[in-house]
């Protein structure tokens, strides 16, 4: 603990790692010059009315949850809002067809903090995760988006481990407490930041093909890592739920990405896709097509960023701690 209280104190440290913070970002918008090169022109997309409520109630809610919020005095609080505002009306705006869901912002949000709020750069990599791995949530009713989805997920639960399956029918909690997971990519049910960036960067680098998907080999992986508590409280309903949607925020990270890259050779998503026809609604083409090393390079950019800015603002000393 000594050790990690003298780091706070050498502002040569600081300054290396306010330097190398810098360096990440160069590196991150050097990674989208391709991207920004061949971006076609806004297209003047509108924003009714009750989306402007939503997303300024929204926003108002936002930067209090995650542990890099925690220091900030309300005028820092407040200017990341104000830019977290103007990210999303920037994004909403400049993509045809984007439909606004609560939850866009905390996925905004994400890649504003990851980058120290450089605002150019946040648009730019928000256009590119939503175009790629959140198309068809944007773009479609959830009815044909979202609600698919928990089929995938309920067939992958069914596959693994028939009994947690059964659980969740029978007391009749089903898969909607995993709404916000794949909405946000777990950004609303974990609060460790480093944690979130983690997720981020792991799920940019599965690919664009199959969209949000991919996202429901983590729920599966969190789902499962709670077997034990879930055999034990089977009877109890209540109970059954309140272990669920806590299990974002108590689940072992490091095991929850290497079950998920087993689950996802054993079970592909052509396979989930063929098992559940109305997948087959989710798996809209991308609205653009982006190379995979750009994919990789984001997701890289993402977890290099997030931690550097949690670094920043929890002062903790070192990277290797964070992850």
């Amino acid at each position: 603990m000594g050790k990690k209280t003298n780091c706070r104190r050498k502002t040569k440290k600081s300054k290396c790692n306010g330097d190398r913070t810098h360096t990440m970002v160069d590196l991150f918008q050097t990674l989208l010059e391709d991207y920004r090169s061949i971006e076609s022109k806004p297209k003047s997309n509108l924003v009714g009315c009750t989306d402007l409520k939503t997303i300024d109630l929204d926003v108002k809610r936002s930067v209090a949850h995650w542990d890099v919020h925690r220091r900030l005095t309300p005028q820092e609080r407040e200017k990341i809002r104000i830019a977290l505002r103007t990210l999303i009306f920037d994004v909403i705006c400049s993509l045809k067809g984007f439909r606004y869901y609560q939850g866009v912002h905390e996925v905004c949000l994400v890649i504003l903090q990851a980058t120290n709020t450089d605002l150019e750069a946040s648009t730019s990599i928000c256009r590119t995760i939503f175009q790629s791995h959140f198309s068809s949530l944007v773009s479609h009713d959830f009815a044909y988006s979202l609600t698919p989805l928990l089929d995938g997920l309920n067939y992958l639960v069914s596959s693994v481990d028939p009994e947690v399956a059964q659980i969740l029918d029978h007391s009749g909690v089903g898969y909607h407490f995993a709404v916000p997971w794949i909405l946000t990519w777990f950004a609303h049910s974990v609060d460790e930041f480093a944690i979130i960036c983690r997720i981020f960067g792991y799920l940019m680098q599965r690919g664009k093909t199959h969209g949000p998907i991919i996202s429901l080999y983590l729920c599966a992986g969190v789902i499962l890592q709670q077997r034990e508590k879930l055999v034990d409280c089977h009877q109890d309903s209540c109970l059954v739920f309140k272990i669920l949607q806590s299990a974002a925020r108590s689940a072992n990270w490091n095991s929850v990405f290497g079950f998920a890259s087993k689950l996802e050779i054993e079970y592909s998503p052509t396979v989930v896709i063929r098992h559940c026809p109305r997948l087959e609604t989710t798996s809209f083409n991308s609205m653009k097509r982006y190379s995979l090393f750009m994919t990789f390079g984001l997701g890289v950019g993402v977890v290099s960023l997030g931690l550097m800015s949690s670094f920043w603002y929890t002062g903790l000393g070192s990277l290797e701690n964070l992850i």
